[in-house]
């Protein structure tokens, strides 16, 4: 605080030259405070020296604080953190110092960790899309080798075979197995009977089942 009060003295000319020349010496707490006071007066030429000053010093909590991550994924914590902090700012009112001015340093590891958190949150989202994507085109594969077994059959033999399944069963065998389309998409099974593609498989992979329990079926249908 005596820091801010030395350059709150100064007047209007000589408190801006000031900053311009100690801005790399000056406190984190500081240069907060200098920060919020440019977002609130609207100067952005002296806002653009003291938030760059800012910016750069505080880059090495961010690092420390996200060495979890890749070092690609690094620069997302600081942007975060960053953009959380300048809205926090500028959004803060009163005479009082926030938590920006009187703590920089926890305040700033604390929004890189809640930042490290949400993307590491995202990324087991997406590690888990991917494995569910992989293991549902695994089981579209084995489903169209299923249409391929089921290509054999003579189409009187498969309708027949089909007239057993029950009502969705049938109708997502005979959608798939006779006018072979395909499971997801456009003009799709999926499509054709509203229902997710992980639905289709499983009144398919039903099907399937059922019709392995037929014995006259079973050589026909060799899943």
């Amino acid at each position: 605080m005596a820091e801010i009060e030395r350059l709150s003295a100064l007047g209007p000319t000589d408190r801006r030259s000031t900053i311009r020349k100690e801005a790399r010496h000056l406190t984190l707490e500081t240069l907060a405070f200098l920060v919020r006071e440019c977002l609130g007066a609207g100067d952005t030429e002296l806002l653009e020296t003291v938030a760059a000053h800012l910016l750069k010093r505080s880059r090495p909590i961010a690092e420390s604080a996200s060495q979890v991550l890749r070092p690609e994924d690094r620069k997302d914590v600081h942007s975060e953190a960053n953009r959380h902090m300048l809205l926090s700012l500028q959004s803060a009112t009163g005479e009082e110092p926030t938590f920006w001015e009187e703590r920089f340093g926890h305040a700033y590891k604390r929004r890189c960790i809640d930042a490290v958190r949400t993307h590491r949150t995202k990324l087991h989202k997406a590690t888990v899309s991917v494995h569910d994507a992989s293991e549902d085109s695994s089981r579209l594969d084995e489903i169209d080798l299923a249409t391929e077994t089921a290509a054999r059959i003579d189409r009187e033999t498969l309708q027949q075979i089909i007239s057993e399944l029950p009502p969705r069963e049938a109708v997502a065998v005979t959608l798939r197995w006779i006018e072979g389309k395909k499971i997801s998409g456009s003009d799709s099974v999926s499509e054709a009977m509203g229902i997710s593609p992980r639905m289709v498989h499983r009144h398919l992979r039903s099907a399937e089942e059922r019709l392995r329990k037929i014995p006259r079926v079973r050589a026909l249908l060799d899943l």
